[in-house]
């Protein structure tokens, strides 16, 4: 049987039968990349949001493989952009998973929002800041209303690409604006996700940007404290060398020395107990 055909047996058959299983081949044809079969089921009144059991619908396996023509066609039969899998994930969202740039970008330019969370809580600004995707991270800024915008985590995109020591991601969220000093959950900010991970260039950036080396979260913690209680020792000497303060206290009278202590590091306990 051509492929002609083929497709002109399975979209009369699907008619005939209300299009009730317009969901399997819809996604087994998006699968096998038979993007003229996918066409015509959309032109024949085929649903282009039927998923199939665990939620996945056409748009999200277009991207899953790939598949931009594909992708295109659903996108003009008004497939529903901001859909999730059981997983809570959108196909924007596995776009960005995969990093596939272009598709994620024409997703959004269709519309996709992306501040909107996934099932992990990330949206396409902070997934892309902590994996470093530059070309991801582009394509969202210019769409977004606030590089500083939360995600379901309480985090924001400066924080994720300092946690993860993503430098060239922080250049460029800084340059578009991201407010240095603005806390997330509990207080926390990008310098203290720095400093507990040892990411002595994202602390370099963002001093030089102007991070407060002594801002304290929710808690009274500083970002010397939070390296100090990680045993970063070289984060804990740049942000000595940035003028920290080593004799903050927390309210039950512990300092950075007596948390890098508790938790045994002790050469680095010694170290800040020594430093004028």
């Amino acid at each position: 049987m051509g492929r002609a055909t083929r497709v002109g047996v399975l979209v009369l058959a699907l008619v005939g039968f209300g299009l009730g299983a317009g969901a399997a081949a819809l996604s087994d044809l998006v699968l096998e990349r038979d993007a003229a079969a996918v066409e015509a089921l959309l032109a024949a009144g085929s649903d282009p949001n039927q998923a199939d059991e665990g939620g996945r619908t056409g748009l999200m396996n277009a991207v899953l493989i790939g598949e931009r023509l594909i992708l295109e066609c659903l996108i003009e039969a008004r497939a529903d952009l901001e859909r999730a899998d059981v997983f809570g994930t959108t196909a924007l969202g596995l776009a960005v998973d995969l990093g596939r740039a272009d598709l994620a970008r024409r997703l959004i330019e269709a519309g996709a929002s992306p501040e909107s969370p996934g099932s992990s809580g990330w949206t396409a600004l902070t997934h892309a800041a902590a994996r470093g995707r530059l070309d991801l991270l582009g394509v969202v800024i210019a769409r977004v209303a606030d590089v500083d915008a939360e995600d379901g985590n309480r985090r924001r995109a400066l924080m994720e690409a300092a946690f993860y020591g993503q430098a060239a991601a922080l250049e460029r969220l800084l340059a578009a604006g991201a407010a240095v000093n603005a806390p997330g959950w509990n207080g926390l900010g990008a310098l203290h996700a720095a400093a507990a991970r040892g990411q002595i260039g994202a602390i370099g950036l963002l001093l030089a940007a102007g991070a407060d080396v002594d801002v304290t979260n929710a808690g009274g913690e500083t970002p010397l404290m939070h390296a100090a209680f990680r045993g970063q020792a070289a984060a804990a000497e740049a942000l000595l060398g940035a003028g920290a303060d080593k004799l903050r206290r927390l309210p039950n009278g512990q300092d950075a020395a007596a948390l890098a202590e508790e938790r045994g590091h002790e050469a680095l306990a010694f170290r800040l107990r020594a430093a004028p």
